[in-house]
């Protein structure tokens, strides 16, 4: 024991300290450690549940992807079909006036047609009335002569 004297060794500082260091660790198991083990245990809960709660976000997240992606494709379907019916319709609206059209410029046509043979015939006889009123003229002038 000497030797530890030597150095500075004191068995009676150290019995102390040991006791010390036990009193302590006591009063710290008794209420410090079971509330922070008991803190902890709350937080490892909490992160449990919030990442349960991840996963089911998580998978409704990917109910929903899938619900939007068939919404849009038969969205897409319903345009296609309505565009489809809408060149339909426009292709039939199309052919109607083309043939409205058609008979309207047959009408002008025939009217013109008519109206173009009434003005000749018109012109026959003002020219037939012309050409007799000359030839009397003119066979009275070779008769007065």
């Amino acid at each position: 024991m000497d030797i530890l004297s030597g150095i500075g060794f004191d068995w009676q500082v150290a019995l102390v300290n040991f006791l010390n260091f036990l009193l302590i660790f006591w009063v710290l198991q008794k209420f410090v450690f079971p509330k922070i083990s008991e803190s902890i245990k709350n937080r490892k809960e909490i992160v449990k549940k919030s990442l349960d709660d991840a996963k089911e976000i998580d998978l409704k997240l990917e109910v929903v992807d899938e619900e939007t992606k068939k919404i849009i494709r038969t969205a897409e379907k319903k345009a296609e079909n309505i565009l489809k019916e809408s060149v339909s319709l426009g292709k039939e609206k199309e052919e109607d006036l083309l043939e409205g059209a058609k008979n309207k410029a047959k009408e002008i046509l025939d009217k013109g047609k008519k109206l173009g043979v009434e003005e000749k015939e018109k012109i026959i006889k003002s020219a037939d009335a012309e050409i007799a009123k000359l030839a009397i003229l003119s066979a009275e002038k070779v008769l007065d002569k």
